[in-house]
């Protein structure tokens, strides 16, 4: 951006999990975020909700000796944030949908492995999604398959604490509009994001900042971030 001119983004996440059996869930997430740019000497903002996640997830082996703890899992996002008819004065801040693809229900699966090797817990994780066909602004729009995937650790220290770091790859493939590959419209990124927690038998915490370090197509973030989990 020119010198003078930024953009923020403000996200309070909810992510609900319910056990229906000992190895079975169902999960839900929802965001509202806020929008804030300044350009030209112009700041403006917008409030609103942005897309939803539905997933199912299950155990499929639990950790042994030499085995990880493997967690399969179906996601399908929802296209609850605005995605089109944006207001021309406003700077895009009111367009609140996905950065994969605002406005198409995305199917999807993935996978997640978790391995204790005292004093750490390794983690890694990847998601696939399959953008469906959508309208945006009357153009008939596919986006690009895509893969997002982590890898963490953690280290734990005395009284609950433990330190974290984790990876985090987004590889996105060209979008289509009215049956035209738009070439060069993929996104990818990479991004780093140490972190400091706090745990015990109901209550886990995080502190993390989260840094863009490289992509294509992608806002280059500097993002602090806090978790509060409550098990009851």
């Amino acid at each position: 951006m020119p010198k003078g001119d930024w953009k923020n983004q403000f996200q309070e996440q909810l992510f609900v999990q319910y056990g229906l059996t000992d190895r079975f869930e169902i999960d839900a997430q929802g965001v509202y975020q806020q929008n804030v740019v300044k350009q030209d000497g112009k700041r403006i903002s917008s409030a609103g909700f942005g897309d939803s996640y539905l997933f199912l997830r299950g155990c499929a082996v639990e950790e042994k000796v030499w085995l990880p703890h493997v967690t399969g899992y179906f996601q399908l996002k929802i296209p609850t944030g605005k995605y089109q008819k944006a207001d021309p004065y406003k700077l895009g801040t009111d367009l609140m949908g996905a950065t994969t693809g605002g406005g198409s229900w995305d199917p999807g699966f993935g996978i997640n492995l978790t391995k204790h090797i005292k004093p750490f817990i390794l983690h890694a994780d990847a998601a696939f999604g399959y953008p469906q066909i959508v309208r945006v602004d009357g153009v008939k729009t596919i986006y690009g398959k895509y893969v997002n995937y982590d890898i963490g650790i953690e280290y734990f220290l005395p009284k609950g604490f433990n330190l974290m770091m984790e990876t985090n790859f987004l590889a996105q493939t060209d979008r289509w509009e009215d049956g035209e590959r738009i070439s060069s419209s993929g996104v990818n990124s990479f991004m780093l994001c140490p972190g400091i927690g706090w745990s015990d038998d109901k209550i886990q915490m995080l502190l993390a900042y989260q840094r863009v370090m490289t992509g294509a197509n992608t806002d280059a973030n500097d993002s602090v971030i806090f978790t509060f989990v409550y098990t009851f």
